[in-house]
């Protein structure tokens, strides 16, 4: 901020409150007060509203003026509403618009100040200014990492930041956004959701393709009120994505994988033969008969499986009915699409672990299962399946381990 051009602004602020506060001690104490209600506003593409509170509401409209000065101009930069707040009789309340005109090369800004009143009508408290800064030119894109998606029960979700125009952004230091709520959302926070840690984002440092994750818990499912519209505070220097710059979520609640699926693909297969160099056919060969009926118990606790698996799914899952415990949800982002979602978990007891049943090795693997909805499959719903844990006896697949985040066998089944 440049304190040359704010110096005689503060110092007239000062004054006023000087002089204000010396009226106060001797106003009655049903006078009226009006104050500005934030010391800092931010200007971008998007506008802001800059609100005037009173502490009583009047018994006729006020003509509140002020007086605007700074580096940032009138009328070139930007321009307001009105040339005076109106408080309107029995309103506790005022808002003044602001409209950004030009995006400029760099940030600038400008004050409020609310001068003195010309009656006795009302007085100016202490609270009688304000800073607005005027975002300049924008070197960076922020887009989430879909357009759409479902809130499960407690779902995360991802952003990313991208240079103009190179598209990188690698920096030394974390970066801190800011969520907000959209106003077309009916879903209403701490009744139908609540943000599990906070609605800042952080983006991590000297990572390619840095990911920035919050996570939206599911309080309430209510007809309605299941939409929730996400986008990102304007920010200097950064500027809403061309691509997605908005995050629609529904309130759905917990996936239910119930249905007779067909294997329709293993649908990462080329992308770990092209980056990992394995011979896929070694460990898995798709069978288009193989296919599983899921049964949502009444509790929602569990699943009964009928698995009907021919070949290598045969040898990693087994056969026949069984139980299959729901035990949570987690976030993936497989790495062969990029594109995060909430994925529901469920516990097979005794898998196979190498998919070879002269070299066996069982253990007890959690999978995970994602609904497709046919708009975005195509003509039918489709079931995502991640195997997780595998330890593959394979001779090309030696030394080959999934982790956390990579190496994942992704099915995708179909529904019959």
């Amino acid at each position: 901020m440049n304190t040359r051009i704010f110096r005689p602004l503060s110092l007239f602020a000062l004054l006023t409150l000087i002089v204000f506060s010396s009226c106060r001690k001797s106003a009655p104490e049903t006078a009226l007060f009006v104050s500005i209600e934030r010391l800092n506003y931010s200007l971008g593409s998007h506008g802001t509203t800059i609100t005037l509170q009173a502490t009583a509401a009047p018994t006729t409209d006020l003509v509140i003026p002020y007086h605007v000065a700074g580096e940032a101009k009138l009328g070139t930069d930007y321009e307001l509403s009105a040339p005076n707040f109106i408080l309107k009789a029995g309103e506790t309340k005022a808002e003044l618009q602001v409209k950004r005109l030009v995006e400029g090369e760099k940030a600038r800004t400008f004050s409020i100040l609310l001068t003195p009143p010309a009656s006795e009508s009302y007085k100016v408290s202490l609270k009688n200014f304000a800073y607005v800064n005027v975002f300049g030119k924008a070197s960076y894109q922020v887009n989430f990492n879909a357009s759409k998606d479902n809130v499960l029960e407690e779902t995360t979700f991802g952003l990313r930041i991208k240079g103009i125009p190179s598209g990188r952004y690698r920096v030394d230091e974390a970066t801190h956004l800011e969520l907000e709520v959209d106003p077309s959302s009916t879903a209403v926070e701490g009744v139908h959701f609540a943000f599990a840690q906070s609605k800042e984002v952080i983006v991590p440092p000297r990572e390619r393709n840095a990911e920035g994750l919050f996570t939206i818990r599911m309080l309430k499912v209510e007809e309605g009120h299941d939409k929730l519209v996400l986008r990102v505070a304007e920010r200097d220097g950064f500027a809403e994505g061309k691509d997605r710059p908005t995050l629609t979520l529904t309130l759905a609640g917990p996936e239910d994988f119930s249905g007779t699926w067909k294997l329709k693909s293993w649908a990462n297969e080329q992308f770990l033969a092209d980056n990992y160099f394995v011979t896929t056919p070694d460990l898995l060969k798709p069978n288009q008969d193989d296919r599983m009926i899921l049964t949502k118990s009444t509790d929602g606790k569990s699943y009964t499986a009928d698995l009907d698996f021919k070949d290598g799914l045969a040898q990693y899952f087994g056969q026949g009915k069984r139980t299959l415990p729901l035990v949570g949800e987690r976030s993936i982002s497989p790495e062969d699409t990029e594109v995060r979602a909430g994925y529901g978990l469920l516990l097979f007891a005794g898998a196979n672990l190498s998919f070879d049943a002269t070299q066996p090795e069982k253990g007890d693997v959690q999978v995970a299962f994602r609904l497709i909805p046919a708009e975005e499959a195509g003509k039918k719903p489709e079931l995502e399946v991640l195997i997780l844990k595998f330890k593959p006896k394979a001779q090309s697949w030696t030394g080959f381990a999934p982790d956390d985040t990579s190496g994942f066998l992704r099915l995708r089944f179909t529904q019959e």
